[in-house]
């Protein structure tokens, strides 16, 4: 369904272990049935588990053993939303830089980021929306943010990282 959707195409993903690399289209918006039983594993771990390009979103999954677990393409706006992103070789979610702008506002909410190799939530400069996510026992530090960013952060839970809990970069 991924290789023939375009924009505005919602798919919905059935409870199951997946073994693949995700690409998700500019416009596609999936959907798991249920986060802890709709499981996707990198086939290729020298990759991300799942890319993300503009205007996409992913909600209610669970990514794990890739590169990163999400990537997200250089100047895209996405959501990510009530998914268990674990178990990576770098970053739970590394964000590609790009304009710092509504229009490219990458929203992560309700997520549980945990048991990365580094970093939980990795980001070049970008405009950024963290709210009431879970980012723990990651292998570095909990949230990087890149100078000349702009990020709204409430309600998250940020501890036991090896690292800082967030390291913030000041122009």
């Amino acid at each position: 369904a991924m290789r023939h959707s375009d924009e505005d195409t919602e798919i919905h993903v059935k409870n199951g272990t997946y073994k693949e690399n995700i690409y998700i289209a500019s416009g596609v918006e999936l959907y798991g049935e249920n986060r802890d039983e709709v499981i996707v594993k990198a086939k290729n771990d020298d990759e991300p588990t799942v890319k993300m390009y503009h205007k996409s979103k992913i909600n209610k999954i669970t990514v794990q053993d890739g590169e990163d677990g999400i990537l997200v393409d250089d100047g895209a706006k996405v959501s990510i939303i009530d998914c268990l992103i674990k178990d990576n070789d770098r970053a739970g979610i590394n964000i590609e830089e790009g304009e710092v702008k509504d229009k490219k506002l990458v929203s992560i909410s309700e997520n549980e980021i945990r048991n990365n190799k580094k970093t939980g939530i990795y980001s070049e400069t970008r405009k950024l929306s963290l709210i009431n996510n879970s980012i723990e026992e990651n292998g570095g530090d909990g949230i990087i943010i890149a100078k000349n960013s702009s990020a709204w952060i409430e309600g998250n839970k940020i501890e036991d990282n090896d690292k800082s809990g967030m390291k913030l970069v000041l122009d």
